[in-house]
Parts: structure tokens; C-alpha cells; sequence
């Protein structure tokens, strides 16, 4: 079951640091404009169901284990279309929007980049 899907419209010129970082930010399109050149824009879709650990997070057809995910992760994407990603497998949330997966590269296509999170 797909719990979130969105296709990323604009890839922000700082966006390639963060994932020297292993990270990523999601933030719908409309975000402040001071906030586009670090994040991943797109067109903030429904949340379908809550991300939990254990999910999928899928770039593509890359997927990535999650392995947690903060308080206030489900709550900031669903009204906000934001979220850190970080890439370092912690069992922990270190932030409230942060959801964490699996510690892999990270393949990244650009515009038209299907993410979606999905059930396991």
C-alpha cells in the first residue's frame, strides 16, 4: 500500500551537500523561497496512512528500510509536504520531522523523481 507518493518538480542547488550529509528535505512547492535551494520541491499529496518504522521509502525504484521516524514527521508532511530524510539507519529519531532509513547511497534522478513511501 502506498502511503505517500509525490514526483519532485525542482532540485534545489544545495540539495547535492546535504547528501554529502546523507540527507534529504522534502518541502512542498509553495515553501518559502528561502528554503528552495536546500530541499527537494514537489506537490504535496494526501497522506494515506501514518509512515512508521519498518516502511519503505522508495526514490524511484531504490527502496530504503526506515528505521524511524519522529513525532512530528507524519504531521509536517501531511500539512506541510516536509520532511528530513537522513540516511544513517538509526534506530532513533534525532528530530521531531525526521525519518531515517537505511545507511545507503543515496540515487537521486533529479526532476521527475517518483518518492513515495510504502507499506512493508
Amino acid at each position: 500500500m502506498v502511503k505517500y507518493e509525490t514526483v519532485v518538480n525542482k532540485v534545489g542547488e544545495m540539495v547535492g551537500e546535504g547528501m554529502e550529509e546523507n540527507l534529504i528535505i522534502l518541502f512542498n512547492d509553495n515553501a518559502p523561497e528561502m528554503y528552495h535551494e536546500y530541499c527537494l520541491l514537489h506537490t504535496i499529496t494526501e497522506l494515506k496512512q501514518g509512515i512508521e518504522a519498518g516502511d519503505i521509502f522508495c526514490i524511484d525504484k531504490e527502496e530504503y528500510k526506515i528505521t524511524a521516524v519522529g513525532s512530528g514527521a507524519n504531521k509536517t508532511i501531511d500539512e506541510l509536504g516536509h520532511a528530513t530524510i537522513k540516511f544513517d539507519g538509526s534506530p532513533e529519531a534525532e528530530n521531531p520531522g525526521t525519518i531515517h532509513v537505511e545507511a545507503k547511497e543515496i540515487l537521486l534522478n533529479g526532476e521527475n523523481t517518483v518518492l513515495k513511501f510504502i507499506k512493508s
